[in-house]
């Protein structure tokens, strides 16, 4: 309830008062993103860029302090909005910064988030994983496939209260497609400063998969970058396809252009069925 109702974290001013709050589904890429704002933010306003990619200094989470007053705050999550959050009231009495909402693949964002968190090596197998909402000890499971689902929802409901020129939905798999015109589209849609062609193509080099996992940061047990080379589709047997699609078709009325039915292992991950 309070999940889906009652929250307003997105109406706390540390959260309005920003050029742009870039919103983003678990494991959809979001270090990813970060890094190529924070590369080309960098290069706009001749900012040093900062040594590792977990850095916080230029795209903040809402409760970082502002480090650098001289470019335009933008702030990253991933909070969903209640239902009380976006009314047509509050907009009226509150302003709301500019949505970017980066999306993915439900099925290849719980497998990364399995791979990531080693939660197979804990003792948990994938279909418990999908299908459960708690571990055997009692605890609940983190970012399961239910607060996907929440998300998305509360997205999919929000982004047709808010005007159509407040939000943009990016998903991970057209960045993988079309790296350096999703970054442009993005970038302009923030009204950061216009560049050319070859300039939002050197971020894209410098935030390429190998690049960045060289930039791990050494404090951490576990990677970002997604290592494995199987496909996500491969962890789900038949019974947790059957199980992920009639739950999908059950209760995500805005699959954000997925087909949830169509378990064809593309030769890459970069295709979407839309």
């Amino acid at each position: 309830m309070w999940q889906d109702f009652a929250s307003l974290a997105l109406s706390r001013s540390r959260n309005r008062h920003v050029r742009a709050h870039v919103i983003t589904m678990p494991q959809s890429g979001s270090h990813w993103v970060n890094n190529m704002l924070v590369a080309g933010i960098c290069r706009a306003y001749e900012i040093q860029e900062p040594g590792h990619i977990r850095d916080r200094t230029i795209i903040r989470r809402p409760e970082d302090p502002l480090v650098h007053a001289a470019i335009p705050p933008i702030i990253q999550s991933h909070l969903a909005p209640g239902r009380l959050v976006h009314t047509p009231l509050l907009q009226k009495l509150l302003r709301y910064p500019k949505y970017v909402l980066l999306v993915r693949d439900l099925r290849a964002a719980m497998v990364s988030h399995y791979e990531k968190r080693e939660l197979g090596a804990a003792g948990l197998n994938f279909s418990d994983y999908l299908q459960n909402r708690w571990l055997k000890t009692g605890k609940w499971i983190h970012r399961d496939l239910w607060h996907r689902l929440r998300f998305l929802n509360a997205w999919a409901r929000d982004i047709r209260r808010l005007p159509e020129n407040q939000t943009i939905v990016l998903h991970y798999e057209d960045l993988h497609a079309d790296t350096a015109g999703q970054l442009q589209r993005l970038w302009e849609f923030i009204g950061l400063p216009v560049q050319a062609a070859s300039f939002y193509a050197a971020v894209v080099e410098a935030t390429s998969k190998e690049r960045m996992a060289q930039r791990e940061s050494p404090e951490v047990g576990y990677k970002i970058v997604r290592r494995s080379r199987h496909h996500p589709f491969e962890w789900f047997s038949e019974s947790d396809r059957d199980f992920f699609s009639s739950m999908t078709r059950r209760y995500l009325p805005d699959s954000f252009g997925y087909d949830y039915e169509d378990w064809t292992c593309a030769a890459d991950n970069s295709a979407r069925a839309a």
